[in-house]
């Protein structure tokens, strides 16, 4: 019985363990001139960039794809987020991770062009 109880036990917690949790997005740059215009993209995809994702001392990092787009399995909790290269700063700051799903955060990085 108590096999049957830890067994149980493994198979309800191996789903985090798989990556059902973390956290999906695309990253943009922006604004890429000093005066945007409609019908015209005023962003573009950051490729190549790498995005930290901290938690109780410990890092997690990934680097994002020619289009921009990342995706991280983390376990759930509430990380740090720190962009590689953003010198102007980069949106959000922090991310929540949700049990049992990944959470779109879609990021920006700020150009400092005013």
């Amino acid at each position: 019985m108590r096999a049957a109880l830890v067994a149980a036990a493994l198979l309800f917690a191996a789903p985090a363990a798989a990556g059902t949790s973390g956290v999906r997005g695309v990253v943009r740059i922006g604004p890429t001139m000093p005066v945007c215009a409609i019908g015209r993209a005023c962003t573009r995809p950051a490729a190549g960039v790498t995005l930290t994702f901290s938690r109780a001392g410990v890092a997690h990092r990934t680097k994002t794809a020619h289009d921009g787009s990342y995706r991280l399995a983390l376990a759930p909790g509430t990380y740090r987020l720190l962009v590689a290269g953003a010198r102007f700063g980069a949106r959000p700051r922090t991310v929540a991770v949700p049990s049992g799903r990944f959470v779109v955060r879609d990021i920006t990085i700020d150009t400092g062009i005013r």
